[in-house]
């Protein structure tokens, strides 16, 4: 809640303070942003010495209101006049080392550096066209399939989102996604894949398609702002897509947010019927316990574990132990990421009840996979 929230905004104040001199400023320049000054440190290496003092200093846990809660820094440093003389620029500089701290993986200082700059302007760039990527129809879905084991039906696909920009040409998802999400502008773009996802499934039934429920990913912040109910009712009854057709992938990381607009939106689509996956299992930190509280339907092992199951021991064990806690849960598993027999093999001697992956086929464009899900033999590929 807002009140714990600024609790913990204060407290965290305070313990920038204890890290600095007395000469030194701290400001909260917004939401979770700070900025510290520090004019009188003896040579510029001193800043990395402060920035450890304050990665030291959130080690240990915040108490708010009760709660034991754990946070980390991601420190993002600019040196005055070497990088920069103007206060703007030495501003844009910090958050740019920032952002490229959180990039790296969180928790960690970057300095600031001629190609970070670069780089910044690169990303304004991406940001500003993606702003205009859907008036501009840039953005496509691919499909790719996702098989029952047992029979080697083709049971559903996975939306994909594709951006094809005339300047930029092709930018892949693991670029601009992350860039949507600090921008801001995922639930649109959330919105626009479903509403688009609907209209595909509508079109495949017009001209006699097999059933197949379809699989969209959706981002936390879509959860949180409240709209994802109104966008799936709005668009799943404009085309009279059944709730069963439609499945929504979620990470851990949503889970663990535990954060009451998320729970809200949990009921309504377990009111509504709809499907939700955990995807990416095993990569995030979610407890069995959070399993246990929201209505997940299955999970999807991450691909980094598949790849790994045939030559890596410990993967091996993981995915045997991921699938067999799963179904002990009465959840569903899907292993993601199938690109060779062996791998297949492996997960179907497991008792993994759906695959998807490269065995199988790429990602497609609605065409193409219209014409691989109406001429399906994937039980021939398996048994061959």
């Amino acid at each position: 809640g807002h009140l714990a929230g600024d609790q913990l905004l204060k407290e965290a104040g305070l313990r920038f303070r204890a890290c600095v001199s007395e000469g030194d400023t701290v400001a909260r320049m917004g939401g979770d942003e700070f900025t510290i000054i520090l004019p009188d440190l003896p040579t510029p290496n001193s800043a990395e010495f402060v920035a450890e003092k304050i990665h030291n200093g959130f080690v240990q846990p915040f108490f708010i209101e009760g709660q034991e809660l754990f946070i980390t820094a991601s420190i993002g440093v600019t040196i005055y006049p070497m990088d920069a003389e103007a206060p703007h620029a030495l501003m844009q500089n910090a958050d740019s080392a920032m952002c490229q701290a959180k990039a790296l993986g969180k928790n960690r200082t970057q300095f600031f550096t001629r190609e970070l700059n670069e780089y910044a302007l690169a990303r304004v760039k991406i940001e500003n066209h993606l702003r205009r990527a859907i008036e501009r129809n840039e953005f496509t879905l691919n499909y790719q399939p996702i098989v029952e084991l047992k029979s080697g039906r083709l049971v559903g696909a996975e939306a994909l989102l594709r951006w094809q920009n005339d300047e930029l040409g092709h930018v892949p998802p693991s670029r601009f996604i992350p860039l949507a999400e600090d921008a801001g502008l995922i639930s649109s773009i959330g919105e626009w894949v479903l509403e688009d996802v609907c209209r595909q499934h509508a079109e495949w039934r017009g001209k006699s398609g097999p059933p197949i429920r379809i699989s969209v990913n959706v981002s936390s912040r879509q959860f949180r702002e409240g709209a994802l109910v109104d966008t799936l009712k709005r668009s799943a009854g404009e085309q009279c897509v059944p709730w069963d057709d439609l499945e929504l992938e979620i990470t851990e990381g949503l889970l663990m947010d535990d954060l009451p607009e998320s729970k809200a939106t949990f009921r309504e689509l377990s009111v509504m019927g709809i499907r939700i996956s955990l995807d990416d299992f095993g990569t995030g930190y979610s407890s069995l316990n959070y399993l246990k509280r929201f209505p997940v339907r299955s999970l999807k092992i991450d691909r980094s574990f598949i790849q790994g199951v045939i030559d890596i021991p410990d993967d091996a064990v993981l995915v045997q132990a991921i699938i067999n806690m799963a179904h002990s849960m009465n959840l569903e598993v899907v292993a993601e990421g199938v690109e060779t027999r062996e791998q297949l093999d492996f997960v179907r001697r497991n008792g993994c009840d759906l695959v998807q992956g490269y065995f199988f086929s790429k990602p497609l464009p609605p065409d193409q996979f219209f014409e691989l899900m109406t001429d399906w033999r994937g039980a021939e590929m398996m048994s061959a």
